[in-house]
């Protein structure tokens, strides 16, 4: 009886709620700076580390965000060996920006190594390192539901190509504030499946847990296939209500 009431609780209130899944974001990102490190030849040690860690901290403090990092190489000698530059040269570059203002900028990396991209440059010019950073400035509400916009396989909780992008997105925001508790809300289409929309939102909760957050900060809710954002009128709309939404809840108790 217990359950079925929480259940009944819940569908009420996603009925009410549900219509903010559409138009809150989790972020925003910023473009804030954009520099190529260049190296010398079969060197990983960036030319002028001085001058990069300036420009970095002129950035300023307390700054939340995320750091782009591509590397390429010339096409001299083999190509594995280049692969293991282009890798040696982007661990150098991580191992400098911690020790800059930016040091808890989340950092995501990308070894070109000898694909240019059709550009006409010279060898010298590709021993390089490209660093784009972006300022991620919170754009989320507490207490109201935020789609996530991850999709599932019809019928399962197997997420799609692409879902993993929000929940970096999330697991980057708990990062930044230990104080921040979620719920995750899952959702099913065409038919109830009251189990499934739990197994969705529990998917999204080990990803969570299995990089690093605490599994108790961490409540899942199914919703069953009570709670739609369009309605089922093609295939296309079912896709968009397999979902898992996230309501963020601010510790008081800290």
């Amino acid at each position: 009886m217990e359950l079925k009431k929480m259940r009944i609780t819940a569908i009420l209130f996603g009925v009410l709620i549900s219509s903010w899944g559409f138009s809150q974001e989790l972020s925003k990102e910023t473009r804030i700076d954009s520099v190529s490190v260049f190296f010398n030849f079969g060197s990983s040690t960036p030319k002028d580390k001085s001058a990069l860690m300036k420009r970095i901290n002129a950035l300023g403090k307390n700054l939340t965000g995320r750091i782009r990092l591509i590397s390429y190489t010339d096409t001299v000698g083999g190509l594995d060996a280049n692969r293991k530059l282009g890798s040696k040269r982007l661990i150098s570059i991580m191992d400098l920006i911690s020790k800059t203002n930016l040091r808890n900028f989340a950092t995501d990396t990308l070894n070109m190594n000898e694909r240019h991209r059709g550009k006409l440059l010279t060898d010298e010019e590709y021993r390089r390192v490209d660093l784009i950073i972006y300022r991620i400035d919170m754009t989320f509400v507490y207490d109201q539901p935020i789609n996530l916009k991850i999709q599932f396989q019809n019928a399962t909780d197997v997420l799609l190509t692409g879902a993993y992008n929000s929940l970096n997105t999330l697991y980057y925001i708990l990062q930044q504030d230990p104080t921040l508790k979620i719920q995750l809300n899952g959702h099913v289409c065409c038919t109830p499946h009251y189990e499934l929309s739990l197994k969705r939102a529990e998917r999204a909760k080990n990803y969570l847990v299995k990089k690093g957050i605490d599994p108790a900060r961490i409540t899942c809710v199914g919703y069953d296939n009570k709670v739609k954002l369009v309605e089922e009128t093609s295939p296309a709309n079912e896709a968009i209500n397999r979902r898992v939404e996230v309501v963020f809840i601010k510790n008081e108790l800290r």
